[in-house]
Order: structure tokens, then C-alpha cells, then sequence
């Protein structure tokens, strides 16, 4: 067998370790929920909206940005400022924080109920799918949205 010349080997050396750098890590914690993602309704289970959520000096926010439906829906369930506004736009998700692979501590508007509920979430499947668990009077509830793959 014919062994290796060195500039050969030392091709070789500098390409491996390129590629070595060049791997992202495939943790759960490499995965950002920023970007776009399809949300669904709790009792049908059918598209309902796309959301933004982007990340504002550390704090995760979310709002409507397409509505599968009724385009001039207004959210007839809110109080206070947020009644009868347009959901197209509405800023629904906000204040959360991140620890560790999950972002903790934020609010999510149940358009359909006009309420507000604390809420936590977490990325699944290789960064593609969220779970939002919220919380009902002491009882978690989960919601799964899946990322909007080739929007806008």
C-alpha cells in the first residue's frame, strides 16, 4: 500500500477539520423559534393563522400575519384595548425568556376566547415543530404549531 504524501495529508487534515467546524450542533438548543409558524385550532385541528415571532432584546414576541379564513376577523372575545381590533396584525404572543432549551414566563391572547394565558414553549423535531403549553386555571393545556416552511 502506498502511503500518503504530506501535502495530501495535510489536505486532507485542514478539509476534515473545516467540516468538523462547519457541522452545526444538532441539539434541541441550536434551534431558534424565530420565523414563521402555522398555528391550529384546538377543537378541528385545521390551519387557522401564521405567526411572527421574532426576538426583541432577549424577549420573544409573536404577532398575525396571515389568517386562513375570515381576513377582516376582529377579536369580538378581547376587552380593553384589543376589542373588536383586527386580528390581522394583533401582537398575540409576548414576554417570553429563555432558560435553557425552553422559553419560559410568556403570555399567549386566545384570540377565540379573548384571554390571556401564561404560557411556555419548546421546539421539537429538529427546530420544525413548537409546543405551547399554557396554563388554564392550574391545568396545562398543549398547543402544537408547526414552522411555515417557503412563506412570505
Amino acid at each position: 500500500m502506498k502511503a500518503m504524501s504530506p501535502v495530501f495529508k495535510l489536505f486532507f487534515t485542514v478539509c476534515a477539520a473545516v467540516m468538523l467546524f462547519a457541522i452545526p450542533a444538532h441539539g434541541e438548543n441550536s434551534y431558534s423559534p424565530v420565523g414563521y409558524w402555522q398555528t391550529y385550532d384546538e377543537d378541528t385541528n385545521q390551519p387557522t393563522s401564521i405567526l411572527h415571532v421574532w426576538e426583541n432584546k432577549g424577549v420573544l414576541q409573536g404577532k398575525v400575519v396571515k389568517i386562513f379564513g375570515n381576513q377582516s376577523a376582529v377579536c369580538s372575545a378581547c376587552s380593553g384595548s384589543q376589542h373588536n381590533q383586527p386580528v390581522m396584525g394583533m401582537m398575540v404572543m409576548w414576554g417570553f425568556t429563555k432558560h435553557d432549551n425552553v422559553w419560559t414566563n410568556g403570555k399567549i391572547l386566545a384570540i377565540k376566547r379573548g384571554k390571556v394565558y401564561n404560557a411556555d414553549l419548546a421546539l421539537t423535531d429538529a427546530g420544525q415543530k413548537m409546543t405551547v403549553r399554557v396554563s388554564v386555571f392550574g391545568s396545562k393545556h398543549e398547543l402544537h404549531w408547526t414552522r411555515a416552511q417557503n412563506w412570505k
